[in-house]
């Protein structure tokens, strides 16, 4: 009866053994699962951080070509208002010749 307790415990213990072995194993696969999510995560916020960047750029860029059109726009108007009083006095000027014919 004793040796049979005796094997039995022996049998508990290489249970116990395997079972500490399986919870290594399963302990390591979660820590590279971890180390894995963390190399992740840190190249995302890299790549988030540099995404931020380029917007800002590209942002300021598209103020910088926005204020450029704006400037150019007022800058054809005022043109177009000197030309258009320049034609009204030619015109004028036409009709005071013909008057004088």
């Amino acid at each position: 009866a004793l040796a049979s307790k005796q094997r039995m415990t022996e049998a508990e213990v290489e249970q116990g053994r395997a079972e500490i072995h399986n919870l290594r194993v399963e302990k390591d696969a979660l820590n590279s699962t971890v180390s894995q999510t963390s190399t992740r995560l840190f190249t995302l916020e890299q790549e988030s951080a540099s995404s931020r960047v380029k917007l800002e750029s590209l942002s300021k860029q598209f103020r910088e070509e926005k204020q450029r059109l704006v400037n150019e726009r007022d800058e054809l108007r005022s043109l177009n208002v000197r030309l258009s009083g320049r034609d009204e006095q030619y015109k004028a000027a036409g009709r005071k010749r013909e008057n004088d014919y």
